[in-house]
């Protein structure tokens, strides 16, 4: 009896002192607000009426694309990202999401979470940990319109300075987002990036980032960590249609290059083929020395259709460069998964597993670093 009143007592005194430390690290915590400087943040280029976060202008509305492209998708906040250096040793990540996607093919921390990397583009780069709202909260509010993700990183590394990238969710919204960093650290803009200007993905769910393990494993993420650039994401689960208007606001911003990816969004061959080499004139035409780069879908080559409509994309690349444009490329994205059995590259022979990503950027890499002349 007195050996189990000692355990007990023992196991009491660890788990208060547990509390005790964590309340003291959480004491030492100050709080910034992580789109304002000096973090730098990047990704989202426009704003709505109430300075929300949108992949999309609000001069875009249901009229022009699907209701849901307009109203929901067009909120989520994929392809951002908050980069800092610092030399605290107690990361804390504070935010409110909302407009939420929880789909049964993915993971929390892919839809509705946060990657935190450090070192990214040096050979120490690391996952340091992928972070999404808690069960109770997410079963707290069964329509999805608000969560609360809170969570806090304790690092031992001798105060050291310190790159770090936080990837925001590929399925929600963000309305707020802190970050705690203990009271005297030290905190610094980013290191400059090799590629000045972003690299924009318009295309499908599979663009978005649907079914990546966490927010940071998508094909255009691996991409721009590799490159070292910025990034926009402009893919819209089932509803990136090859849209004149959406040409029209991706030629207004000011990019490296494009990756158009939407070959899983149209509906049919017929679709594509009205709207493919339209599309990429629209952009053209207004960005004559823009590196544009045509994708096909990671399409399964025995399923009827899929050679159709990659011909349908090399198409647009065969009579671009026949009229003599330099700066036009194309990826055959029926290769992407020609090393590996499909069955181990997807979750649901549509959607990339975290392999299928890694192999789509594979492929994808030597022709963006030839684009961007690297």
């Amino acid at each position: 009896m007195k050996s189990w009143f000692s355990k007990c007592l023992l196991a009491a005194l660890l788990v208060a002192t547990g509390a005790l430390t964590l309340a003291g690290e959480e004491a030492k915590v100050v709080y910034r607000n992580g789109f304002e400087a000096p973090f730098e943040f990047s990704g989202i280029p426009w704003r709505g009426a109430n300075g929300e976060l949108r992949r999309l202008p609000v001069t875009i509305t249901e009229k022009e694309v699907s209701k849901h492209t307009a109203n929901f998708h067009s909120y989520h906040t994929s392809g951002g990202e908050v980069r800092f250096r610092t030399d605290s040793d107690v990361i804390s990540i504070r935010a409110e999401v909302y407009r939420i996607s929880d789909p049964a093919h993915m993971t929390r921390n892919a839809a509705a979470g946060f990657a935190l990397f450090v070192g990214v583009g040096t050979p120490q780069e690391r996952l340091l940990r992928a972070m999404s709202p808690a069960t109770p909260e997410m079963r707290h509010n069964p329509a999805k319109n608000f969560c609360r993700v809170d969570s806090t990183i304790t690092l031992k590394s001798g105060r050291r300075m310190r790159d770090l990238s936080l990837y925001l969710p590929l399925y929600a919204g963000v309305r707020k987002l802190e970050i705690g960093l203990v009271r005297d650290a030290r905190i610094e803009t980013p290191r400059p990036r090799r590629v000045k200007l972003p690299v924009c993905f318009y295309g499908s769910s599979i663009t978005q980032g649907c079914s990546a393990g966490h927010s940071g494993n998508m094909y255009p993420t691996l991409l721009c960590r590799a490159v070292d650039a910025p990034q926009i994401n402009l893919g819209f689960s089932a509803g990136a249609k090859g849209e004149l208007c959406v040409a029209e606001a991706i030629a207004g911003l000011e990019l490296s290059a494009l990756v158009i990816d939407y070959d899983h969004n149209a509906p049919n061959p017929e679709h594509l083929r009205k709207t493919h080499e339209k599309f990429f004139r629209a952009i053209r035409k207004a960005r004559p020395k823009l590196p544009i780069i045509l994708v096909s879908g990671p399409r399964d080559p025995s399923v009827p259709g899929s050679r159709e409509r990659r011909d349908i994309v090399k198409a647009t690349y065969d009579r671009a460069v026949a009229a003599g444009d330099k700066q036009v490329y194309f990826v055959d994205g029926m290769t992407f998964f020609d090393r590996v059995p499909r069955k181990f590259c997807t979750v649901d022979n549509t959607h990339p597993s975290d392999l299928g990503f890694y192999l789509m950027y594979e492929k994808i890499l030597p022709v963006l670093r030839q684009a961007l002349g690297q």
